[in-house]
C-alpha cells in the first residue's frame, strides 16, 4: 500500500535483503524467534502487543490471497489490501491469524491488548467492511474502524466511523474500564460525537476519539488554523489521554510559554478522560514531529524526528547534545512532566551521516527503549555490521537519557539490511526482560511487492537488572 503522506515515507528505509539477521553489543538482547507473516504480495506488520501470558498480537495490511491464516473470522482476502490480526504463542507459532475488512482498501496501523480482549484500529474505504457504522463514512474515502476481538479470535465489536471527508486513525490505547481512544487525523468538519470545546479550524486536524463497547461516546479536535495530525497516543491510571504529532499551526492550543516557529513542530497534550486539554507544550523548530509516545501518572516519553538543518532542544547532560547528521533525518527522545508538560530531559539520537528515523518507544524501570530505522554508518553503539544502506534498530537508553546501555541491528548480511521497525512492547518475566517488535523486510526484490511482515521477539541477558 503506498504511504498517501510524504512524512509517512521517510519512516521507510528500504533495501533489497537476502536473509534477516542480529547483532547487538554483548549487553544487548538475543533472538528468542522470527516469525515471518507472508504471502506472494505485499504484507506490513505496523502494530504489535503482548499480554500478561506473552502471546504476541501483530496487526497490518496484506495484498496477499495467500497470507497465513488460521481460526479465522474471513479466511479469505476481500479487498485490494485487507487488513489483517495474528496471534502468535510465547515461541513464536500462529495461533490464530485472519483477514479483517471489505471490498475495498483496509488497513489496521494500531493494536491494543488487555484481559477481556485485543483492540486494532485503522482506516478503511469498505463500504462493506464488518460491523456497525457511525457519522458520515460513505463517500469513498478512508474513515476510522476500531474492532475488538477476543484473545482467541472471536469479533466482540467493529465500528467505522468519520466525517465526509478523509479521516485516518494512527494509534490506539486502553484504560482500565476497557474504554479505547484513538487519534490520527481528519478532515472533516463533521466528525462524529464531538465534545462541547471542541472546534474545528479547517484543513487537516489532529483528532482523538474515545469507544465504549463498541460506541463512540466522545471526540474531538486538536489543532489550529494549518495542518495538524497525531502519530501516537498513551493513557495513564486515571484515564488522561496523550497524544504527539506534528503541527504547522502558529496557533496551535498551548498551555506552556513558547513561540511557534514556522515549519512543522512536535506536539504533546493531554486531555482528561472527557476529552479538555489539561496542557499542550509544542516544541522544536523547523521540521520536526512526535512518532511515539508512552506515559504514566508522572512521566511522559516521547520519540520523534527532526528534518535536515533543523533543531530539537536539548537538555544539559544529554547522551548526545550534538545534532545528528546535518543533511539527514535525525531522533530526538524527550521525557516530559505529566502534570504540567514541562520537558525535563531530551536527548538526540543518531550517526553523524545518513539518516535515522523513530517508530516506536517504550519504558521500563526508568530505562527508555527506542525502535527505528538507520542508513548512518555511525550510528551510536553500532555493532559490528553496520548499514548497508539501511538497518532496524533498538537502543536501550539510560534514566534521564544520559547514557546507552546497548544498540541492536535488526538485519541481513553485508548485501543489504532494510527492516521497519512499527511497534515496540514489553513482556517482564522474572529473569529477564523479552522485547517485541514487528515490521517487514524485502524478499528477493525491492519491489513492494516484496515486502515480508514479520515479529521479533528479543530477550536481555538473565544477568541484566530486572526491570519493573
Amino acid at each position: 500500500m503506498k504511504d498517501k503522506k510524504i512524512r509517512s515515507r521517510i519512516l521507510v528505509l528500504a533495501a533489497l535483503i537476502a536473509f534477516f539477521a542480529i547483532n547487538a553489543s554483548a549487553t544487548g538482547p538475543s533472538v528468542s524467534f522470527t516469525t515471518f507473516l507472508a504471502g506472494s504480495n505485499q504484507d506490513q506488520a505496523k502494530a504489535v502487543a503482548v499480554d500478561s501470558a506473552g502471546n504476541t498480537y501483530v496487526a497490518g495490511f496484506t495484498a496477499s490471497s495467500n497470507f497465513p491464516v488460521a481460526s479465522a473470522a474471513i479466511s479469505s482476502l476481500q479487498g485490494s489490501y485487507d487488513a489483517f490480526l495474528t496471534k502468535l504463542s510465547p515461541s513464536g507459532a500462529i495461533l490464530f491469524s485472519t483477514y479483517w475488512g471489505g471490498s475495498g482498501t483496509d488497513a489496521a496501523t494500531g493494536i491494543a491488548v488487555d484481559s477481556t480482549g485485543v483492540y486494532i484500529t485503522g482506516y478503511t474505504n469498505s463500504l462493506n467492511f464488518p460491523g456497525q457504522r457511525r457519522g458520515a463514512p460513505a463517500n469513498g474515502q478512508f474513515h476510522v474502524f476500531v474492532s475488538k476481538f477476543s484473545l482467541t479470535g472471536q469479533e466482540i465489536y467493529s465500528l467505522v466511523f468519520g466525517g465526509s471527508s478523509q479521516d485516518e486513525a494512527n494509534a490506539i490505547a486502553v484504560d482500565s474500564l476497557q474504554q479505547a481512544y484513538i487519534t490520527g487525523y481528519t478532515y472533516s468538519s463533521d466528525f462524529p460525537e464531538l465534545v462541547s470545546t471542541s472546534t474545528y479550524h479547517g484543513g487537516e486536524e489532529a483528532f482523538v476519539a474515545k469507544i465504549s463497547n463498541g460506541y463512540l461516546i466522545d471526540s474531538a479536535y486538536v489543532g489550529g488554523s494549518s495542518s495538524d495530525w497525531a502519530n501516537g497516543i498513551a493513557v495513564d491510571s486515571n484515564g488522561s489521554v496523550y497524544i504527539t504529532g506534528g503541527t504547522a499551526s502558529v496557533d496551535f492550543p498551548h498551555t506552556m510559554p513558547v513561540t511557534i516557529s514556522a515549519g512543522t513542530n512536535t506536539f504533546v497534550t493531554k486531555l482528561n478522560p472527557v476529552l479538555s486539554i489539561e496542557y499542550s507544550n509544542v516544541m522544536g523548530g523547523g521540521w520536526n514531529y512526535g512518532i511515539a509516545i508512552r506515559a504514566d501518572t508522572i512521566h511522559t516519553y516521547v520519540t520523534g524526528f527532526v528534518g535536515p538543518n533543523t533543531y530539537f532542544p536539548i537538555s544539559v547532560g544529554a547522551f548526545q547534545t550534538a545534532r545528528p547528521s546535518p543533511s539527514g533525518y535525525g531522533t530526538f527522545v524527550a521525557e516530559l512532566d505529566s502534570t504540567y508538560g514541562e520537558r525535563v530531559y531530551s536527548s538526540y539520537l543518531g550517526g553523524s551521516n545518513g539518516s535515522t528515523v523513530p517508530t516506536a518507544i517504550a519504558v521500563q524501570g526508568g530505562n527508555v527503549y527506542v525502535a527505528g530505522n538507520t542508513s548512518s554508518t555511525s550510528f551510536p553503539g553500532a555493532p559490528a555490521i553496520t548499514p548497508n544502506p539501511t538497518a532496524g534498530w533498538v537502543v536501550k537508553l539510560a534514566p534521564q537519557l544520559n547514557g546507552l546501555n546497548y544498540t541492536t541491528f535488526l538485519g541481513a548480511s553485508i548485501n543489504g539490511i532494510a527492516v521497519d521497525l512499527r511497534r515496540l512492547v514489553f513482556y517482564s518475566t522474572q529473569s529477564n526482560v523479552e522485547i517485541y517488535t514487528a515490521g517487514y523486510r524485502f524478499t528477493g526484490s525491492t519491489a513492494y511487492q516484496s515486502q515480508d511482515a514479520f515479529a521479533v521477539k528479543l530477550v536481555e541477558p538473565s544477568s541484566a537488572p530486572i526491570l519493573k
